[in-house]
């Protein structure tokens, strides 16, 4: 009764050449998943768990809160909307951290003028 199961075990059976290849397509795509796993996707997921609410969606709420004569929570209580008159620092392009760095012409062009000296060196070296 078991020599039946035979021929179909022997089917399943792969030759040398194809475990060859199982194990190459193994060795390459089980280190690739346990590091997406581990790390995970850094790519934003439609199906988000991250908790993000519009700021429009929280000031309808507190809205509604207020006309209800609630007692407005302490973590909204400070949530208001701004704009450019009521707060321009925040609408300002902040760069005091590349006010002291060179533009990129200017970096190139040093590198460029660099690369020339080394050039000349190099001349200078061989004559």
């Amino acid at each position: 009764h078991y020599s039946n199961l035979w021929p179909a075990f022997s089917a399943m059976m792969l030759s040398e050449e194809a475990l060859t290849i199982v194990a190459w397509i193994l060795r390459v795509v089980l280190p690739c998943v346990l590091f997406w796993v581990s790390f995970g996707p850094k790519i934003r997921m439609p199906w988000s768990f991250r908790h993000c609410h519009a700021r429009e969606t929280l000031l309808e709420h507190r809205m509604a809160v207020l006309a209800s004569g609630a007692e407005v929570p302490k973590t909204l209580a400070n949530l208001v909307l701004v704009s450019e008159e009521t707060a321009p620092l925040l609408f300002q392009e902040s760069r005091t951290a590349d006010r002291d760095r060179p533009s990129k012409e200017q970096r190139r062009e040093r590198r460029k003028q660099a690369s020339l000296m080394k050039v000349e060196l190099q001349k200078e070296d061989e004559a």
